[in-house]
């Protein structure tokens, strides 16, 4: 119990507000008993000094001038008539009158005295006794010794106390003395009242920052358990109690530290497993929007094939198709929409592979620019319905490092699409580039190569590259395959949704070439196989589709 009392704040306030007053009152005393009397003495004594030092000042200023020092000090002085005033009878009127220093002057070569005490002959008659060495009847204690003069401390007959400065100033032929009482009641209160309020100040002071020290180190850690349940309050645990103490507050600190380990491992549980469950919904949700947006789209898709094979089919079935001609137009629909089918689950196929990882690249160094040349001679009959122009600018010695068969697939892509949605003035160009920045799919501009294909084409044509172009393909070993068009621009809010499975940005136009709406998406995930990157960006004349490849050029190469 003990033990536990002499730990608790309030003991601690007790003892530090107990010790505090103490000390106060000790020093008080003290100084009282041993410092007041000999304080109050120095004081005394000091004054005698500076009058010494002004008084002399005075004389040997005066012997300087050329006057005689006792000039200072005239007959006639009468304090009744401001004339016969001078510096030094002001300064001793000044201390008879704030100090009560009576003083006596006298000239030993002439043997002239100037006084301003009241007693005036028996100090001139002391004074001589001092000068002359007759002290037989002195009772004086000399306090301070100086080269010229003394101060003493007398006592007269009365038993009044008061301290006398005697002797010669630097001239050595002027002598002095100045008394002072010590037993004056307004003086000795005057000088105590000071005594008292130094050393009162220097307690207060002391006591102060003993005070600021002593509450710092208490209210401190009540300042940090506010701190931490501030935090606490809005679900920050990462904070501590840092004391070490014992007592209450230490205790209190401990106790705020488990219970914020609780609640934080608490909440961390509780968002750990709403965020498992959040997840859980979102998948959910993704993947029965996912499911039901397919089976939408391959409904649709296979709707209208369906519905075409069954009508013509009834109609043979029923008759109606008599003659050879019908029956030709008849069963060409049928096999032209079980072909549409028949491809396009093959595309889906093909996509579904691609993306689980069943159908990976097959990696080899091939040409880039005659696989190019290949799908355009391939495409020359759809070219030429299209009345399109085909620009390439491939460097002939660029081998890139990819599946060539799925590149062929890609490339083949982007030019169709191209040719179903060119127009005036029905120009296609396909080039080497520079990467896009940050590489991704982003539809934005990169620099170096766009600015030159808007520089070395004129308005209305397209970009007919010059031969120099393969000195701006990338020092990193990555190129990019532009594939551009003359034509409109895709909305771009629909940038980011054309490589979705049978999103169409133009519906009517994909229907009527027979688009299923799969070609992107295979492209998209051709390049995520290959660890690369395709996009789309709209030009000044049209879109330009792109995708990226690692290529070798005079003879190096980087390996995937």
């Amino acid at each position: 119990m003990l033990i536990k009392l002499k730990q608790s704040i309030q003991w601690k306030f007790t003892c530090i507000f107990a010790v505090l007053v103490l000390f106060i009152l000790l020093a008080i005393l003290l100084a009282n008993t041993f410092l007041l009397e000999r304080f109050y003495a120095s004081e005394k004594i000091k004054i005698l000094e500076n009058a010494y030092t002004e008084l002399d000042e005075m004389i040997v200023n005066s012997e300087k001038d050329g006057r005689e020092a006792f000039s200072l000090f005239p007959k006639n002085y009468d304090s009744l008539f401001p004339e016969t005033d001078t510096e030094a009878t002001r300064y001793i009127r000044t201390l008879s009158e704030t100090y009560n220093v009576s003083v006596v002057i006298l000239d030993t070569s002439t043997d002239i005295s100037f006084s301003s005490s009241v007693d005036s002959q028996r100090q001139e008659r002391k004074l001589a006794e001092y000068i002359f060495g007759n002290r037989s009847n002195s009772t004086g204690k000399i306090v301070e010794s100086f080269d010229n003069y003394f101060v003493e401390h007398n006592e007269d007959r009365s038993g009044n106390d008061y301290l006398e400065s005697w002797g010669y100033f630097s001239d050595n032929k002027t002598a002095f003395i100045m008394s002072m009482s010590i037993a004056s009641v307004r003086e000795a209160t005057g000088f105590f009242n000071r005594f008292l309020l130094t050393v009162g100040m220097i307690a207060m002071a002391v006591g102060s920052v003993i005070i600021c020290f002593a509450s710092r180190a208490i209210t401190s850690p009540i300042q940090q358990l506010a701190r931490l349940s501030e935090k606490m309050s809005e679900l920050d645990f990462s904070a501590r109690y840092e004391g070490d103490s014992e007592d209450e507050l230490g205790i209190l600190g401990k106790s705020m530290n488990i219970l914020s380990e609780r609640l934080e491992s608490s909440i961390a549980s509780l968002k750990t497993a709403n965020n498992e469950l959040q997840l859980d919904i979102e998948n959910k949700t993704e993947v029965d929007r996912r499911r039901q947006e397919f089976v939408a789209n391959v409904s649709h898709e296979l709707k209208t094939p369906i519905a075409l094979i069954q009508g013509y089919a009834e109609g043979l079935q029923d008759g109606l198709a008599e003659d050879k001609e019908s029956r030709d137009y008849y069963c060409g629909v049928i096999v032209d929409e079980a072909s549409k089918m028949n491809r396009m689950v093959r595309e889906l196929m093909n996509v579904s592979a691609i993306e689980q990882g069943k159908d990976i690249p097959d990696f080899s160094l091939f040409n880039l620019s005659r696989v190019v040349q290949e799908v355009v001679s391939n495409s020359d009959i759809l070219i030429r319905q299209q009345n399109a122009k085909v620009e390439l600018d491939i460097p002939e010695n660029l081998d890139v490092w990819a599946d060539e068969f799925k590149i062929e697939e890609v490339i083949t892509n982007y030019l169709n699409n191209a040719l179903h949605h060119l127009e005036e003035p029905w120009q296609i160009s396909i080039y080497t580039g520079l990467p896009p920045q940050g590489g991704g799919r982003s539809t934005g501009h990169f620099p170096g190569f766009s600015s030159y294909v808007s520089a070395k084409r004129s308005p209305g044509q397209g970009a007919s590259m010059p031969s120099e172009a393969s000195s701006l393909i990338g020092k990193n070993g990555i190129i990019a395959l532009h594939v551009m068009n003359t034509g409109k621009h895709i909305p771009e809010e629909e940038l980011p949704k054309i490589w979705e499975k049978f999103y169409k940005s133009d519906k009517a136009r994909t229907r009527s070439y027979g688009g299923s709406g799969l070609g992107l998406s295979i492209v998209k995930a051709i390049a995520n196989a290959h660890h690369q990157s395709c996009g789309v960006r709209n030009t000044r004349t049209g879109v330009d589709f792109w995708f990226t490849l690692e290529y070798r050029l005079d003879g190096s190469a980087r390996r995937p």
